[in-house]
């Protein structure tokens, strides 16, 4: 089983895969191949959630690092869409009775977004 790992790195200090960079910067430049990279490296990570021994865990992880991803971009649909992938990572732990790794993410969250109510 994979553990998660809250990110405590500040955000310059972020160290990304070249995949996850590309389309990060994609993202970033409104490139207009942005939205096929993003699927493509989203469908890698989701082939690799279908492949793990805790496939629950690792669906939560996915959206984790989708949140990441988009947090990273920056820009205000990409914080929406880094916000809505943590609440559904909240979501899914909590549903799958993992309430120390909701915790983790949720403070995570916070990190970033500050308090939520």
């Amino acid at each position: 089983m994979t553990n998660f790992t809250p990110d405590n790195n500040d955000l310059e200090q972020i160290k990304t895969p070249d995949k996850k960079q590309e389309v990060i910067n994609a993202l970033k430049e409104g490139k207009e191949n942005a939205q096929e990279l993003l699927r493509a490296l989203i469908m890698e990570k989701e082939n690799e959630v279908k492949k793990s021994a805790d496939p629950a865990t690792a669906a939560i992880e996915l959206n984790v690092y989708r949140a990441r991803l988009y947090f990273e971009v920056g820009t205000d649909d990409a914080l929406a869409e880094s916000l809505n992938d943590y609440e559904d990572a909240i979501e899914q732990a909590l549903n799958e009775g993992k309430e120390e790794l909701a915790n983790q993410i949720m403070s995570e969250r916070t990190k970033y977004f500050g308090e939520w109510n």
